[in-house]
């Protein structure tokens, strides 16, 4: 193949290989602003590289998380399948946004220090098998529209903030790590 052929076919893949119209990653820029992401202490292996929201003079994202295989992400098919930013250092709220990963399989967030409640709008995810959000200083309560997952676990533990009851049990399968507690519901 030519230098020229091959050039250009990498330029159009630039731009039509993208996973998505800039949905995900949007949402994955709001987590990173939300989270002081420009501090994060990023825990990758080699191959992966650090988050990159740089867009081009349109708007559009010149980078891609699946394409560019973002520290953390994990995708199937140009959508993200699993998002694992334990141990980054993200320090703030989680964006409501992150409802909006609708093929996330695994969502970790633990060991980090995230504040605030967490957000209802998590329960979306339906397609979330495990969710981690432990080790962080969330307050409140586990939202009720967690329950409505069909995640098998639901892992709150070292939160030292969080009001920690069974309020899915009989509602769903799911078992909720709640420090010393463990609900199979």
């Amino acid at each position: 193949m030519s230098p020229l052929l091959f050039g250009f076919i990498s330029l159009l893949c630039s731009v039509s290989c993208r996973s998505d119209d800039g949905s995900q990653m949007s949402i994955l820029n709001d987590l990173y602003d939300s989270t002081s992401g420009n501090s994060w202490t990023y825990n990758m292996d080699s191959s992966a590289t650090k988050w990159n929201f740089t867009t081009d003079s349109s708007g559009a994202y010149l980078y891609d998380s699946c394409t560019d295989k973002f520290a953390g992400v994990q995708c199937a098919k140009q959508s993200i399948r699993d998002l694992d930013v334990s141990d980054f250092g993200l320090i703030g709220t989680v964006p409501s946004s992150l409802g909006n990963l609708v093929s996330v399989k695994e969502l970790s967030l633990g060991t980090n220090m995230i504040t605030g409640t967490i957000p209802t709008s998590l329960g979306l995810l339906t397609a979330v098998d495990r969710l981690d959000l432990s080790s962080n200083t969330f307050s409140g309560s586990l939202p009720y529209e967690l329950c409505q997952m069909n995640a098998n676990s639901i892992d709150i533990s070292e939160n030292p903030y969080i009001e920690c009851y069974d309020q899915c049990f009989g509602t769903t399968d799911i078992t909720v790590d709640c420090d010393d507690e463990v609900y199979y519901c």
